[in-house]
């Protein structure tokens, strides 16, 4: 679980970098792991779920253009006004 927890910070953190802190396109971080990786507790999780607007286009098709190489999207739904992957 901790290389888990460790694979899911440097992800974080990555997408974080190349999206200039999540806002190009603008990313908002949800669930267990939005508070696991900015405080000091100890939370184990096997997701990241991230969700956004659409706003001139799907913002979902520039973040997963910058994914770090290897990860996959589980899922991913696109509805009228946002969209989410996991």
């Amino acid at each position: 679980m901790r290389r888990r927890e460790e694979e899911l910070s440097k992800a974080v953190l990555y997408l974080s970098k190349k999206t200039n802190g999540f806002t190009d396109p603008r990313i908002v971080l949800i669930g267990g792991y939005a508070l696991r990786v900015f405080i000091p507790f100890s939370r184990f999780t096997r997701d990241c779920d991230f969700i956004m607007r659409k706003k001139n286009g799907w913002n979902l098709d520039k973040l997963k253009a910058v994914m770090p190489k290897g990860y996959t999207i589980e899922s991913e739904q696109r509805n009228e006004k946002y969209g989410f992957v996991r």
